[in-house]
């Protein structure tokens, strides 16, 4: 993975976590910088080997029951699922969109990951037991959310594996870039008890603002994080975490980007200061990618 160096609270929690065998789970931020995390941690526990090299392979939970689950790969009489395969055969296996992961999906980790069987048959003591045992499991795992685990839903067959995943290791990704970043003067947004929408621009305080638009939203989540960059499917899986992934590639970028310009509209209530302020060249960006920035770049 390319891009700008890790912060050095996240990078020094990578050199921590690359010392563990334990499985490890990424919450937090987004899907980039999640999966930058995770090949970091994979790249300094495989600084003392030199070969074979070691190799890392980074999958998807999201959707429907994806070809690394079934059996695709034949050994002798034997059928066995890719993932059974990255088990056997992979150093590092990186699951990401858990927070999303189907019924299906989600037992058929549990009964390939730990090798326990149905899933029914066993607490979530005793399967934690199992997976500190390491087992067969030779692969080092690493799952990752954007959804932290007390926002995942709960009362479905899937628990059994979200169950399990909050109480592995876990490293909030997020947390570590908002401490590691001042927090500078700007604009913030919360609603109140009726639905509206009130602003704060530099300690100055606005009316409330009544709108059930996506994009106060996706604003509140940008104004959150100032200087966090989210794609638009982030800023969308964030509103709907189970929500089926659009059929036009672009989609995402043209939904939010239409419902935070409904947000800012001229014709609409919203404070004109509020307005001037995210309209500013560099302290709002909807694209590729959407960002918050008080001080500009």
């Amino acid at each position: 993975m390319t891009g700008a160096p890790l912060p050095e609270s996240i990078a020094n929690a990578c050199i921590a976590l690359a010392q563990t065998n334990e499985p490890i789970l990424l919450v937090g931020a987004g899907s980039d910088l999640l999966e930058r995390v995770a090949r970091r941690i994979h790249d300094l526990a495989s600084v003392n080997r030199t070969w074979p090299p070691r190799s890392y392979v980074a999958e998807s939970c999201r959707g429907k029951l994806p070809n690394w689950a079934t059996g695709t790969t034949q050994r002798d009489i034997y059928v066995q699922s890719r993932l059974e395969g990255y088990l056997s055969y992979v150093d590092t296996v990186h699951l990401s969109d858990v927070e999303s992961v189907s019924d299906e999906v989600g037992n058929e980790i549990m009964a390939k990951l730990y090798n326990v069987g149905p899933v029914s048959d066993f607490t979530q003591k005793e399967i934690m037991a199992k997976l500190h045992e390491g087992g067969h499991i030779r692969a080092r795992l690493i799952f990752s959310s954007t959804v932290e685990p007390e926002q995942w839903p709960g009362g479905t067959p899937k628990e059994a594996l979200l169950g399990v995943l909050r109480k592995c290791r876990r490293f909030n990704v997020g947390a570590a870039v908002n401490d590691s970043v001042p927090d500078p003067a700007g604009l913030t947004v919360e609603q109140d008890d009726n639905g509206r929408w009130i602003f704060e621009l530099n300690g100055k305080q606005s009316s409330p603002v009544s709108g059930k638009a996506h994009g106060f939203r996706y604003l509140k989540i940008l104004l959150d994080s100032p200087g966090k960059e989210f794609t638009p499917k982030e800023l969308r899986d964030r509103l709907n975490p189970r929500r089926e992934p659009p059929k036009i590639a672009d989609s995402d970028r043209a939904r939010v980007r239409n419902a935070v310009h409904l947000v800012l509209d001229p014709k609409k209530n919203i404070p004109s200061d509020v307005r001037n302020h995210l309209n500013r060249s560099g302290h709002l960006k909807i694209g590729t990618v959407c960002v918050y920035r008080p001080v500009p770049k």
